[in-house]
């Protein structure tokens, strides 16, 4: 739930998404966070690599920071951003050991469908925020994490889901919120929307907190 303060900070300043995700984009329109504009970082995530999924998801985090900051500075924003907020985030999905970003094929998007409805396994995401003030450069960042516990995902169940094409889309090669996979969700420790790609209460306190040191630095209260 967003805050009264977060709600005045969105009345108060103008903020882009550092993101083409259009999951991000949905949980913020939900969450009635109105947004500037947006802007895709285009970085190679896959040069980013870490064993720790925490880790790596906060370096890729701030790799599209650095990257936006830079093209930022190229004046190649959107038309009428010259002071606002940029909100970067990524996330990964952890299961049985192994990091998972988006599936390279039917084969592995079956495999990881079978750990979680056929093993049990569940699936935790890891999602990190980092938001920086522009032009000032103050930055704010954090993780989150919540897991999903599924069901027994029938056969005939995966490869419907196996042939759904915006799942190749998702970390973790699923998502809560279509009636083709919710239905087989037990249950999920966290944030629904931290497992969608932006937990609201994470962004909230960082953008308050990138604020106050952005004011801070200017000298202001």
């Amino acid at each position: 739930m967003v805050t009264p303060e977060v709600k005045e900070f969105f009345s108060t300043n103008k903020v882009l998404l550092g993101s083409s995700s259009k999951w991000r984009r949905k949980v913020m329109e939900q969450q009635g966070m109105p947004i500037f504009g947006g802007m895709s970082p285009d970085i190679d995530e896959d040069a980013i690599r870490d064993p720790d999924p925490s880790k790596l998801c906060g370096m890729i985090a701030r790799g599209k920071r650095d990257e936006l900051v830079k093209r930022l500075g190229e004046k190649k924003g959107p038309e009428g951003f010259d002071c606002g907020f940029v909100i970067c985030s990524d996330q990964v999905a952890f299961c049985n050991g192994e990091i998972r970003e988006k599936p390279k094929n039917r084969e592995e998007h079956l495999r990881w469908l079978s750990d979680y409805g056929d093993k049990g396994h569940p699936v935790t995401t890891f999602t990190a925020v980092t938001v920086f003030h522009w032009p000032s450069g103050v930055t704010a960042s954090g993780i989150d994490r919540a897991s999903v516990h599924f069901k027994s995902i029938p056969d005939d169940a995966k490869q419907k889901l196996a042939d759904t094409e915006m799942l190749y889309t998702c970390s973790g090669g699923f998502a809560i919120d279509i009636p083709e996979m919710s239905s087989f969700i037990e249950r999920i420790d966290g944030d629904e929307d931290s497992v969608m790609g932006l937990p609201v209460r994470l962004l909230g306190k960082l953008l308050l907190q990138c604020e106050k040191e952005q004011k801070k630095d200017e000298g202001g209260t």
